[in-house]
């Protein structure tokens, strides 16, 4: 070894990083120092790839400047420990081994070290993310130039990564890494360093290069899953700090409050943690915050930098214990407030609206109010009213309080209008008048919206005072809204996933409502929307969630036999007429056509031209729109649609496919097969009824979805009828919510299935939710089968966030690819005569050319469901809700499920349990699903009687009559 003295010593922390491990090298090696400068230290924590092999290979080309040194699996933090026993450079870094520097860095941190040697110790660069995902660290901030920090005078500039950070090695001295420590062992190594001098270096033009990768195969992500995250390193690096602090500088400073904010900040961050901790636990971890954060300044806690400012006044509340609630009446105003600071005030809210429908004559409005006030505190009205209705209101009080209105012109009592002397006067000179001279005039009977330049007369004190009508019309509406209209109390509605939830206190709920207003359908009516506590009722304004169909920029919809509008935070609905809605349309074309860029909305406008001058040929048709994806069909709306064709009841009927479908030749003789996308699809979709799919997704029953929907919005409104693509057994009201997916039917199969959609806070009614049978199933019957096994796994979101080597290394795809690939089944196949078939989730597609092939098994991602159901005799699968298909016809299941597979729904939550529900044998190794398979064979594959009987009992109906039933519901909405 080499007694030379190295400027830097880079030290790299190795565990199965083959992938990238030679970048990370390279840029190391390639720095503008020279390589000549630079001590390379590469610790393996005991990697079980191939990084042993590239770390020996570098090592070899470059004896002298390189170590490599081998532990046993021990973590980064040792690891690091013992590569600073190694280091001889005069500077140290702590490079991940999937990260880089560029390549001038070494070179800048070498020369500010020079120029600043005595007054630092630690230098910092800027970290900036790249490939899954890029930009900057949200503690960029500090690096606008490079310069010395006095982190005294500048206490918000911190430092947490020792990776980014370079530091003079004899300032280390007995400093380690905290191998018991489950992350934050960078933060606190280096900030008692930075407690020495309170100084730091920041370079602004060489960057650290962040990979991010997997979001689940991180440190942080796995770390979260474990309890040393939250109570161990609170009492180790959050309170060890402050300790370590106080007794060297005999004070906290604000350095290292702002550095110990913002590692509690991102704690906050979780919304639920109660699988990893119990209550005492919990209670624990509370106690500990609370006691740390009444250290910690309030302006530090909001001068965070999270993107979530509601979270920082979270924490505020959680350190101070609660919330006060102040009344202004004088203003009003209703303020909440964390000691005298105010966090909250009712006044400057906004409702958003999720759905604006209507039906049978009914007004349904969904919404929600978001702040610091408890539902239980407040409540949500509709008020509605009529202009009518306060022009009576309005009159009546004039008559009743002997006040008129004088103007230049007026109608007297005979109908004709008449030059008012009075006013010209009463502008020059504060006379005064006699009762009798007004006697004529103390009635008011006129339209008053055609008044226009009013003045009061006061007869009592007989004098004009000319400047009080705006705001004695707004006073007197207000005591109109609060005295003589029908008042609508919302219900409240349960979203847990809405709710703002910071380690499991709910902090800033939701006011989820819900109306259900009558209308009269021969009249038009008005509705403000108010939020009110005790005595105090606000109109706030009024805005919309892309969803509700209603966006001011599409302002009107026809829904039924009303227009809907938005005017001035007022819903107006009226009855419609084609005149109205024309007349609406060429104002709503020639509003986008002044207020946007023509080049951008051309194709926007050019279509609602199309639409108004096409109004006439479609008005008195109905249709119906009928898709499964679209890129693909054969589930249960191609089903339903052959049913519906056969039905002579006027209804035009079309079936929405793209193009590209290898379905759209199989569908086209069925006639009325229509393009996805397409402008005769889009044209269909502002005049069609019904939408009827199986996929209820915004995306995918909404042609005019994208970056432009708004121009279009008002003109979709059809029903939408939801087919459903399967069984569902899982809680999924994280996807699926009134008030997002607002739909008049949902089909349901099974008993335990239907009551399941009322056990879970979807918030549809009985009326929506039907056991009604899926259609697809009337087409399930056992035929002509071949010796056919399907594998057909369910798929997994965490695949997205991986790369492909990521993907391979994961012990879903390694199962999965194994058994693909078994000897065992494979010659067992072929001595019995069986095909083997892979059919892919569709999400699964993509990543086919991951997979080992051989020449045996199939890869089937075009055959049908119903044929590949049909057709075969055995079906191994883990979670998939199409397998319900094959149970129906009483074919045999096996259910491979392993422990932590990576499923995205928790079981827990499920009605459906396989071990006492489910139609066919678990297993949870490779060898047991070909022994399963073996024993299926030997019953001539027939499914075992238990299973027979659960199907029995899970399955309402098994008549061959679904599409009839849920046509006839359909018609009947």
């Amino acid at each position: 070894m080499s007694n030379k003295n190295f400027k830097f010593s880079i030290i790299i922390a190795i565990y199965n990083t083959e992938e990238f491990l030679e970048e990370a090298i390279e840029s190391i090696i390639n720095q503008t120092i020279g390589f000549e400068d630079i001590e390379l230290i590469l610790v393996d924590d005991g990697s079980i790839d191939s990084s042993k092999d590239i770390c020996l290979r570098y090592k070899e080309k470059y004896p002298d400047n390189i170590q490599y040194y081998y532990q046993e699996n021990q973590g980064q933090a040792t690891a690091r420990n013992n590569g600073m026993k190694l280091a001889r450079g005069k500077y140290i870094n702590f490079l991940d081994s999937d990260d880089k520097l560029e390549l001038n860095t070494l070179s800048n941190v070498y020369n500010f070290f020079k120029t600043y040697h005595d007054e630092t110790d630690v230098v910092s660069i800027p970290i900036k993310f790249f490939d899954r995902e890029t930009g900057d660290h949200i503690l960029n901030y500090k690096y606008e130039s490079t310069r010395l920090v006095d982190l005294i005078k500048e206490p918000s500039y911190i430092q947490l990564s020792a990776s980014s950070a370079f530091f003079k090695k004899d300032a280390i001295k007995d400093n380690i890494f905290d191998t018991e420590l489950v992350v934050s062992e960078d933060a606190i190594f280096l900030n008692k360093i930075l407690l020495e001098k309170c100084t730091m270096g920041v370079i602004s033009d060489s960057n650290y290069l962040y990979r991010k990768r997997n979001v689940k195969g991180s440190t942080i992500d796995s770390s979260i899953q474990k309890k040393d995250y939250y109570i161990h390193r609170s009492k180790t690096f959050f309170k060890g700090l402050f300790d370590y602090c106080k007794q060297k500088h005999g004070e906290l400073l604000d350095f290292i409050k702002y550095t110990i904010m913002y590692d509690i900040q991102w704690m906050f961050h979780l919304r639920d943690v109660s699988d990893v901790l119990n209550e005492n636990e919990m209670n624990e971890l509370y106690s500990i915050l609370h006691e740390l954060l009444q250290e910690i300044d309030d302006e530090i806690i909001l001068d965070q930098k999270h993107p979530d400012k509601t979270l920082l006044t979270t924490i505020l509340i959680f350190k101070h214990g609660g919330l006060t609630t102040v009344k202004d009446d004088n203003r009003p105003n209703v303020i909440k407030k964390v000691n005298d600071r105010i966090i909250d005030q009712l006044y400057y809210h906004v409702f958003y609206l999720d759905a604006v429908e209507i039906h049978e004559n009914n007004l349904y409005v969904l919404g929600f109010l978001k702040s610091f006030f408890k539902p239980e505190e407040i409540k949500i009205e509709a008020v509605k009213y009529s202009d009518e209705e306060f022009t009576k209101y309005w009159t009546d009080y004039f008559n009743k309080n002997k006040i008129i209105f004088l103007k230049d012109e007026f109608l007297n009592v005979e109908g004709k209008t008449v030059k008012n002397n009075y006013l010209s006067n009463a502008k020059n000179h504060q006379n005064e008048y006699y009762e009798s001279d007004l006697n004529s005039y103390t009635t008011i009977t006129d339209d008053l919206n055609k008044y226009y330049e009013f003045n009061e007369l006061n007869v009592l004190k007989k004098y004009i005072d000319g400047n009080t009508y705006a705001e004695k019309q707004k006073a007197l509406f207000d005591k109109f809204l609060n005295e003589a209209c029908e008042i609508h109390e919302s219900k409240y509605v349960y979203y847990a996933h809405r709710d703002r939830t910071y380690l499991n206190k709910v902090y800033n709920p939701a006011y989820n409502f819900e109306f259900c207003i009558p209308l009269n359908p021969e009249k038009s009516q008005k509705f403000k929307i108010r939020v009110t506590y005790e005595n105090l009722s606000f109109y706030l304004d009024l805005n919309f969630n892309f969803y509700s169909r209603l966006t001011k920029e599409s302002f009107y919809s026809k829904k039924e036999e009303f227009i809907v509008r938005f005017i001035d935070n007022t819903l107006i609905i009226q009855p419609y007429t084609i005149t109205s809605l024309l007349k609406l349309e060429k104002e709503n074309i020639k509003y986008l056509s002044s207020k946007f860029d023509m080049d951008e909305l051309n194709e926007v406008v050019k279509f609602r031209q199309h639409y108004y001058y096409s109004y006439f040929k479609f008005k008195n048709r109905r249709i119906w729109l009928f898709l499964d994806r679209p890129d693909m069909a054969d589930d249960n709306a191609e089903h339903l649609y052959k049913y519906a064709i056969k039905q002579n009841d006027g209804i035009e009927k079309y079936f929405i496919l793209s193009e590209e479908s290898k379905d759209f030749d199989r569908l086209k003789p069925l006639g009325n097969i229509v393009k996805y996308g397409s402008d005769e699809h889009k044209l269909l979709a502002c005049f069609a009824e019904k939408i009827i799919s199986s996929h209820p997704d915004n995306e995918i029953v909404n042609p005019f979805s994208g970056p432009n929907e708004k121009f279009y919005n008002g003109l979709f409104s059809a029903k939408i009828c939801w087919l459903q693509h399967g069984i569902t057994l899982n809680n999924v009201t994280s996807w699926l919510r009134k008030y997002d997916k607002f739909l008049y039917l949902l089909v349901t199969a099974a008993k335990q299935e239907h009551q399941s959609f009322f056990d879970n806070p979807y918030n549809y009614s009985d009326s929506v939710v039907q056991l009604l049978g899926f259609p697809r199933f009337d087409n399930l019957h056992k035929g002509e089968e071949n010796n056919q096994i399907i594998i057909m796994p369910t798929w997994r979101r965490f695949l997205r966030v991986m790369n492909d080597e990521q993907i391979k290394n994961s012990e879903y795809f390694q199962r999965l690819n194994s058994l693909l690939n078994s000897e065992d089944l494979i010659e067992f196949a072929q001595k019995n005569d069986f095909k083997i078939i892979f059919k892919p989730h569709p999400n699964l597609i993509e990543y086919l050319h991951l997979f080992d092939r051989n020449d045996y098994v199939k890869f089937d991602c075009k055959s049908s469901y119903q044929d590949i159901f049909k057709k075969s005799k055995i079906f191994i699968t883990d979670y998939s809700s199409a397998i319900f298909d094959v149970a129906y016809m009483k074919k045999p299941i096996i259910y491979y499920q392993y422990e932590n597979d990576g499923f995205h729904f928790d079981l827990n939550e499920s009605y459906f349990d396989f071990n006492t529900m489910g139609f066919g044998d678990i297993v949870d190794n490779e060898k047991e699903v070909i022994e399963c398979v073996k024993n299926i064979v030997k019953n001539d594959c027939e499914m075992y009687d238990k299973y027979k009987a659960r199907v029995d009992n899970f399955y309402e109906f098994t008549d061959d009559n679904n599409c009839k039933r849920v046509y006839n519901f359909i018609l009947d909405i």
